[in-house]
């Protein structure tokens, strides 16, 4: 018989799943999009878009996520990622569309 460790002992009876924070709030507001038209174009209730947002409701589905991704024009991905500060984006508007991809392309390899 296998004796259990001294960690075993300290463990906690059960371990919460850790999730990814959404930033789809953050994501509706820098694209102006209100939470009841998200809601109404992907097929659920704007109180699941606001739990959602809010942290309540922590695992969408992954065919959920691909709506709400598709309907922001976003990957998946990026729902759990901060979109870009408005400064950052200004700092980037004199700039050819060129440029701003070389420059994307360039930090990518990194």
């Amino acid at each position: 018989m296998i004796a259990p460790s001294e960690n075993y002992e300290r463990m906690p009876a059960t371990t919460r799943p850790q999730y990814k924070k959404l930033h789809l709030g953050e994501w509706l507001a820098r694209l102006n999009v209100k939470q009841a038209d998200l809601a109404r174009d992907v097929g659920v209730t704007e109180s699941y878009i606001s739990n959602l947002i809010s942290g309540k409701k922590v695992n969408p589905s992954i065919s959920l996520l691909l709506e709400i991704s598709d309907r922001l024009k976003l990957s998946v991905n990026d729902l759990y990622k901060q979109p870009p500060s408005i400064s950052a984006l200004d700092d980037l508007k004199d700039f050819s569309p060129a440029v701003v991809q070389q420059l994307l392309d360039q930090r990518s390899r990194k």
